[in-house]
């Protein structure tokens, strides 16, 4: 049976506490979309906040840690895993912890298609994180998981829904591309989800987009108050972020 209630019985419904991966950015369930152009760092964003969630820390200045969870990263590239492989190794290097579950796959030519709402793409998806049990999964680069229109909505919204699907319950990390955001006549700030290469159909679906542009990290979240940190690399590759 279907129960209807009034705004104001709503507003006192005692409800479950919602589970933070990022406390105040990133829920679980929920999608979050790190963006920008390409070279911007956007990878090792997305590596560095996986280890973060895989260690039970966090990247932003006064953000309470978590407790570590299980990340599952997806991680296409045309070289292979090799690029990854050398940032890691660079990490290493430098004495950062890469420890923690965090779990890396390169599918190379094992992969059905190129197209994820694909049936046989799918499960070949499905097995994999059926067999990791991962809090959360990482998709990168967005653009190497299907062959659809990117400027299309009703292109996009099957590669959406099969995401959505795969990692029902879980958090959804989404790495993509802006498009060109320093032009001619250019003026003010740019919104996050106006940056998003191509249509708005998936990004409008995040939860939280984290835009990388002009040495800066804009935050927006349908949670909190849009943020901006500032934005240094370390010489082994890493982020740092001051408010």
């Amino acid at each position: 049976m279907v129960r209807c209630v009034t705004a104001s019985e709503l507003s006192m419904l005692s409800l479950p506490q919602c589970e933070w991966l990022v406390p105040g950015y990133f829920p679980r369930p929920g999608m979050l979309m790190i963006l920008g152009e390409p070279r911007a760092g956007k990878s090792f964003l997305a590596l560095q906040l996986s280890l973060a969630l895989a260690q039970g820390k966090s990247i932003f200045p006064s953000v309470t840690p978590i407790q570590p969870k299980k990340v599952l990263y997806f991680y296409f590239d045309k070289t292979g895993p090799f690029a990854f492989q050398h940032r890691l190794r660079e990490l290493i290097t430098t004495g950062t912890d890469i420890s923690g579950p965090l779990y890396m796959i390169h599918p190379g030519d094992k992969i059905p298609s190129a197209n994820i709402a694909d049936p046989a793409c799918y499960s070949y998806f499905a097995e994999i994180i059926h067999t990791v049990q991962p809090d959360v999964v990482v998709f990168d680069v967005l653009r190497e998981f299907h062959n659809a229109d990117e400027n299309c909505s009703t292109a996009l919204k099957p590669i959406g829904d099969a995401i959505s699907n795969l990692c029902a319950g879980m958090g959804i990390i989404l790495v993509h591309h802006t498009k060109k955001l320093d032009y001619p006549g250019r003026t003010g700030p740019v919104r996050n989800i106006e940056a998003a290469r191509g249509s708005n159909y998936i990004v409008g679906k995040a939860d939280s987009t984290w835009l990388i542009h002009d040495s800066a990290l804009q935050v927006e979240s349908n949670f909190a108050e849009a943020k901006r940190f500032k934005m240094s690399r370390q010489k082994n590759g890493l982020w740092v972020l001051t408010s």
